[in-house]
């Protein structure tokens, strides 16, 4: 497949708040680095921000009055036609020189490349927000086991079936937290690498109070365990994490791919939780050298039966599967195993 025809398979969506003085620049931009991909814009201004983009050949979805960040975008996933779908702010932040390597390592299998800011403090970063980013990281490695040094990056490429398939709400703040943890917690391969965070264009849209409990309820809802002792713990062991930002290092890029598959004897379900109107299945299978997951794509299989006696269900979890089988399959309306 040529360069050209593959950029076809490319959908990037901006969502944008008043950003009349940013979005030539920014469309412009990703027009030189992916000439032939499809940019799509949720607007929800005021200003000619929409008109202006309409009139650069993107596609233009109006979301007025706005519902806020998640659903917008959710409308951009959903009105994607890419294979492909890459985010990035509309405010010049992110160096969209970089957008033909997230292509080409989404070519290469993975389901989700994130671009880190946090390397170093950008000097284009307040330093409570720098603060507060290392935090959130800290805790979502803490309390999900998700290896990434920045939650809330705005760029970022998806693999689109990867999304269909996430268990995600879109009502409230902070979505792309849940968007940078729940794939990892899922088994897709994800991988992160650093970016130069640059002076933004126009003002900013964060609202920092309500900004922060959304990203810890992003970062609990994906937690890697539902004990409750385990939970009280964890929230006190929580508020510790803000001195400690500033001292522990960053950790280096990296690359997570899906586990070696290994023969295991039993299942522990290690803690039901109804996600997108299905029980979502976190497991860990025992009688093995070291953790591994039972992968649907090695079994040919979309959904898989697996007997009620050969899973071990906590306590307090008895009624919720009591079926005399349980269904391990893909999606947010079926059942998913993963590792913890």
């Amino acid at each position: 497949m040529s360069e050209i025809a593959h950029e076809k398979n490319v959908s990037c969506i901006l969502l944008t708040l008043n950003e009349e003085s940013a979005i030539s620049k920014v469309v412009g931009d990703i027009r030189r680095a992916l000439p032939e991909c499809e940019i799509v814009v949720v607007d929800s201004s005021t200003d000619r921000t929409a008109e202006i983009a309409e009139k650069l050949g993107c596609k233009v979805i109006r979301q007025l009055p706005p519902k806020g960040y998640g659903w917008a975008m959710d409308a951009g996933f959903k009105n994607a036609s890419g294979e492909y779908i890459v985010t990035l702010d509309c405010d010049d932040t992110y160096p969209t020189e970089v957008l033909p390597e997230l292509v080409r390592r989404l070519d290469a299998g993975a389901d989700l490349v994130s671009c880190s800011r946090m390397e170093k403090r950008p000097q284009a970063m307040k330093f409570s927000h720098y603060l507060a980013n290392r935090t959130f990281a800290i805790a979502a490695c803490f309390v999900c086991g998700a290896r990434t040094t920045d939650v809330h990056t705005g760029m970022r490429a998806y693999r689109k079936s990867m999304l269909e398939a996430l268990p995600i709400e879109p009502e409230g703040m902070a979505l792309p937290v849940e968007l940078q943890i729940a794939p990892q917690r899922l088994g897709f391969n994800c991988q992160e690498f650093f970016i130069e965070y640059r002076p933004r264009i126009g003002d900013s849209k964060i609202v920092p109070v309500e900004g922060t409990i959304w990203t810890f309820r992003r970062i609990w809802r994906w937690r890697k365990f539902f004990n409750p002792r385990h939970a009280q713990s964890t929230l006190v062991s929580m508020s510790l994490l803000f001195p400690l930002a500033l001292l522990l290092p960053n950790q280096p890029a990296f690359s997570q791919t899906k586990p070696e598959i290994k023969q295991s004897k039993k299942v522990a379900v290690q803690s039901p939780a109804l996600y997108g109107g299905g029980l979502l299945m976190r497991v860990k299978m025992l009688n093995t050298e070291g953790p591994a997951a039972l992968e649907l794509d090695t079994l040919k299989a979309d959904k898989i039966t697996v007997p009620a006696s050969q899973f071990e269900i906590p306590r307090g979890f008895k009624e919720a599967v009591s079926a005399k089988e349980i269904m391990l399959g893909r999606g947010a309306d079926g059942l998913k195993d993963f590792l913890p």
